[in-house]
């Protein structure tokens, strides 16, 4: 009998030893994905302004968001956000894209942008949110210097 229980527990020690490698190498690997380019996380935030009226940078919000890629914009009629979703990609299972506009200072709109994992639970998102935020903040930049380069 003393021969089975010393058994037992050698099997039990070696069952949580291997448990303890396995959390530890899903952790080295998370940190080692994070480090080689992905992002620990699942949104990102940015804002800009844009010189106009409320119309005039909805109107740019939206074509930002096509401009990345965003499909399925509809605007939000109580708050004034536009709310958008990209497809998934070999990178992501997609993003929602959230912008809201308000008053920056007269003729200035503030232009805040956020973008979120579709997939709940993602936590490395190979950096897409950023890439999001930066690409629509470019194209809200361009369409602006577009607008004022036409006055």
């Amino acid at each position: 009998m003393s021969n089975l229980v010393q058994i037992a527990f050698v099997a039990v020690g070696i069952v949580l030893l291997v448990v303890i490698l396995i959390g530890v190498g899903a952790g080295v690997v998370l940190a080692t994905a994070a480090a080689l380019g992905g992002g620990y996380g699942n949104r990102a935030e940015g804002e800009g302004d844009y010189r106009g009226d409320r119309a005039a940078a909805l109107a740019a919000g939206k074509a930002a968001l096509r401009a990345v890629g965003a499909r399925d914009i509809r605007t939000d009629a109580t708050t004034g956000a536009i709310h958008a979703r990209r497809a998934a990609t070999r990178w992501s299972g997609g993003e929602d894209l959230t912008v809201r506009i308000s008053p920056a200072q007269p003729g200035r709109q503030r232009v805040a942008i956020e973008s979120r994992s579709t997939v709940r639970g993602t936590t490395i998102d190979w950096r897409q949110n950023r890439r999001n935020v930066a690409a629509f903040l470019a194209a809200l930049r361009s369409d602006e210097r577009r607008a004022t380069s036409d006055e």
